[in-house]
């Protein structure tokens, strides 16, 4: 209990020494007047405000257009204030977030081109930490089995080493929390997202991830395989795909992100030429092994194995496409029903369903039974295109199940199935059931 009180005290110290620096961000005083402002150049900490203040006559602070040139300033942010003509009073007060160079002058009459202008560099502060490790409190609680552990970075690693994740509860030790709470930072997970979001040329990936409300997903426990276009990736796409897949994020947008997603991990070592890898979108991405690297589908890896605790980033030059051709295989379906003057899809289809009083979703999943055997293969695996439209029901037993439903882990509606991958069945009653599909599974 008392290494417990002792963490406390010192969390206690810790949130007080941030409080501190949250509030020692410094206020400064610009003074407008005759065609100055004072002082005219500024050097400032990033959080640090600036208020301008009116020793007389009718100023503003324009930090948009440049007064003289009429061009923009190009300020990290963009500011301006309404002109403010009485003594003493306060013309504009902003709050420097983003750091950077800015250029602000007067766009009152011609105080700008008479030298009414300043600037203010605002440098950067480095990031608060919000975690913390509590080594002393680590040691005393390693130290009962292994009194060699000096701080969090050993004793994470070995409690999970001998069965004893993050999330163990210390109660029966008769403390309170979890190995978590004593080493925040150690336990600290990185994720896909993380690596994304920190990658200086993956912007456009970030935001459509968060626009495509996937952040949370790919945040999960996972694991995961990322192939992760650049922003130049984004950028060769025609003018204006991206913007217009932002108007249904949750749709179109979704799905292609998803086309990059594999549920496991695949390292480069894991790659082998002419695999393919199914995705979360329920697509296949195929690996080629060339002279000059590794391809994906239509892009190639330029950075490998990015790893994180949920998973791998392969970074990637080109956007992978999702290949929306169909095909209908009217040539096998003409020798195998031309005795019954059928050549192709539509017309087999259109026979079932006329003489048989099949269904267009019957039709599709007949597997050709008692007529002809198409060696385990579904009318559907053979027309594609006049099937794409159609939800497919599950045969079981060579006979249609239709009191069921199979989603994979997205909750996405699954037509056709990829082997070696799990998905849920939810069934009429609502009940469900986990399966992992392999070509012998009697789903």
């Amino acid at each position: 209990m008392n290494n417990l009180n002792k963490m406390k005290k010192n969390l206690l110290l810790i949130m007080l020494s941030f409080l501190s620096i949250v509030f020692s961000q410094t206020t400064h005083i610009v003074n407008s007047g005759a065609y100055y402002y004072s002082p005219s150049e500024l050097i400032i900490d990033q959080g640090d405000t600036v208020v301008w203040i009116n020793d007389g006559g009718t100023h503003d602070v324009n930090g948009d257009l440049n007064s003289i040139t009429s061009e923009p300033f190009n300020n990290p942010v963009t500011f301006d204030s309404p002109a403010t003509s009485v003594a003493g009073a306060e013309i504009f007060t902003f709050i420097f977030n983003v750091p950077g160079l800015y250029n602000y002058d007067c766009s009152v009459g011609s105080h700008a081109i008479n030298g009414m202008v300043g600037s203010i560099i605002v440098n950067e502060v480095n990031e608060i930490v919000d975690c913390v490790d509590n080594d002393a409190s680590a040691v005393a609680l390693a130290s009962m089995w292994n009194p060699d552990i000096t701080g969090c970075s050993d004793a994470v690693p070995y409690f999970e080493l001998v069965g004893y994740p993050c999330s163990t509860d210390l109660s029966v030790l008769g403390m309170s929390g979890t190995i978590a709470d004593i080493c925040e930072c150690s336990c600290a997970q990185t994720t896909i997202v993380d690596i994304i979001v920190d990658s200086e040329s993956h912007n456009t990936l970030e935001a459509a991830v968060i626009a495509a409300e996937l952040a949370d997903d790919l945040s999960g426990d996972g694991p995961f395989t990322v192939f992760a276009p650049t922003d130049a990736a984004f950028d060769a796409l025609p003018v204006g795909t991206v913007e217009s897949l932002l108007v249904d994020p949750t749709g179109d947008l979704a799905n292609i992100l998803l086309h990059h997603v594999y549920s496991g991990s695949a390292l480069s070592t894991d790659l082998s030429d002419g695999m393919m890898i199914p995705t979360l979108f329920g697509t296949e991405l195929e690996v080629t092994f060339t002279s000059d690297g590794v391809m994906i589908d239509n892009a190639m890896v330029t950075v490998a194995d990015i790893t994180a605790d949920n998973g791998v980033v392969h970074v990637i030059d080109a956007v992978l496409t999702i290949d929306q051709n169909c095909g209908d295989d009217d040539d096998t379906i003409s020798d195998y029903f031309g005795n019954f003057s059928i050549n192709d899809c539509g017309g087999l289809i259109s026979y079932l369903m006329t003489n048989y009083n099949y269904t267009n979703l019957q039709a599709c999943n007949w597997d050709g039974t008692p007529m002809v055997d198409l060696n385990n293969l579904l009318i559907s695996d053979l027309c594609e295109c006049s099937c794409s439209d159609i939800n497919i029901n599950i045969i079981e037993n060579d006979k249609i199940n239709s009191n069921f439903r199979l989603v994979n882990l997205l909750g996405e509606y699954i037509q056709k199935p990829v082997y070696n991958s799990p998905y849920i069945k939810i069934y009429n009653d609502g009940s469900i059931e986990k399966i992992f599909i392999t070509k012998s599974t009697n789903y």
